[in-house]
């Protein structure tokens, strides 16, 4: 969960019209809805992401992911 937050953050900002520095903003993980894990991961596992922007309103930003191991 975790990778996939901050893939959201620099999604957010990669999304954002006016670019700004990431460097000088913070980025808070407010909630998670649905999360389901269906495979463990070890210790060499590849974890590959996939983030899509579902709206967002002024700073507030809501995504849909889901992160698969090893492909």
């Amino acid at each position: 969960l975790e990778g996939m937050a901050q893939t959201g953050g620099v999604l957010a900002f990669e999304s954002m019209e006016d670019k700004v520095d990431p460097k000088s903003k913070v980025v808070y993980f407010t909630g998670i809805d649905g999360a389901k894990f269906r495979n463990p991961v070890r210790p060499g596992d590849r974890l590959d992401y996939e983030m899509s922007v579902v709206k967002n309103r002024g700073n507030m930003w809501i995504f849909k992911g889901q992160a698969f191991v090893d492909g």
